[in-house]
């Protein structure tokens, strides 16, 4: 295990070049591909860079979230203090195919380095510190992603407990009809189901309107783009649950502010509205027998 500690010179060289090697334009925006690339990729970045030498991230670095978190610390706090832009600036503005042989191979990213300053308020023209800006929005990124983890999966146990309850109802009304059931069971069913509902909606409710602050914000557009999802029907729920319990990225850029009542959810308020007309008629055999 290696200890944190300040970067030199040479390894803060070879830290810049591998982040500034994830970036990608999508349209006119960047994204920084550390989820994206495929990993035999990411795994032949991080050899040539040899970042084992200089922070606790192991070959055959494994991707995840903790060495993601290393990583961005190593950048954040532990670069070199010594002067090693110039040198980086000059290999990311030089071309990866020389005109000449004998002249230095370069890594063609003149335009992304351009891109990252223009994007990046505040770093004074600067690519280093336009990297530790946004190394340091990519952190908070990850910080909002575990909350919405957290969300998640509160989400996923009261949604698939309501829809459990939700099948078993199905038919309930032949079964007191057929006195397979009591009247009162079924309303306790329906009680229940109705109940489950309401948990799930609250559960809904505080995954959508959790929203990224503004650093979290531009760290997940960095990671994801401009993909932020704001449906919230069955098919999207559905989805999210299979996001949340594959602990899937994508998640984080679900979002909506303007859940406030199960009527801002068609689907499952006609579902509410179905399980209340049930309620009723149920409800009205036990009165006219």
């Amino acid at each position: 295990m290696v200890r944190q500690r300040m970067l030199t010179v040479p390894q803060s060289l070879r830290v810049g070049k591998f982040w500034f090697s994830l970036l990608e334009f999508h349209g006119p925006n960047l994204i920084w591909n550390f989820w994206q690339i495929p990993s035999d990729e990411l795994t032949e970045l991080c050899n040539d860079a040899n970042l084992a030498e200089s922070m606790d991230w192991p070959a055959p670095y494994i991707r995840s979230t903790t060495s993601l978190k290393i990583l961005l610390k190593a950048i954040s706090v532990y670069l070199s203090r010594g002067q090693f832009e110039g040198t980086l600036d000059n290999w990311l503005m030089l071309p990866i195919l020389p005109a000449n042989p004998e002249d230095i191979i370069g890594g063609g990213m003149g335009p992304v380095r351009t891109a990252l300053i223009q994007q990046t308020p505040d770093c004074e023209n600067s690519s280093v510190t336009a990297m530790i800006l946004r190394a340091k929005e990519i952190t908070q990124a990850i910080e909002y992603q575990e909350l919405k983890y957290l969300l998640g999966d509160q989400f996923v146990i009261k949604f698939n407990d309501y829809n459990t309850k939700v099948a078993g109802v199905t038919g309930i009304e032949n079964q007191v009809i057929r006195q397979e059931s009591t009247t009162a069971t079924a309303l306790t069913k329906l009680d229940e189901v109705l109940e489950s509902q309401e948990k799930a909606f609250d559960a809904i409710k505080a995954y959508f309107l959790k929203e990224p602050g503004e650093g979290a914000y531009n760290g997940c557009t960095l990671l994801m783009g401009e993909v932020f999802n704001n449906h919230v029907d069955l098919r999207a729920l559905d989805a999210l649950v299979i996001e949340a319990t594959n602990r899937d990225i994508a998640m984080i850029m679900r979002t909506n502010p303007h859940i406030h009542t199960i009527t801002d959810i068609p689907a499952l308020n006609n579902q509410y509205a179905d399980l209340m007309a049930l309620y009723l008629a149920i409800n009205q055999q036990c009165v006219d027998t």
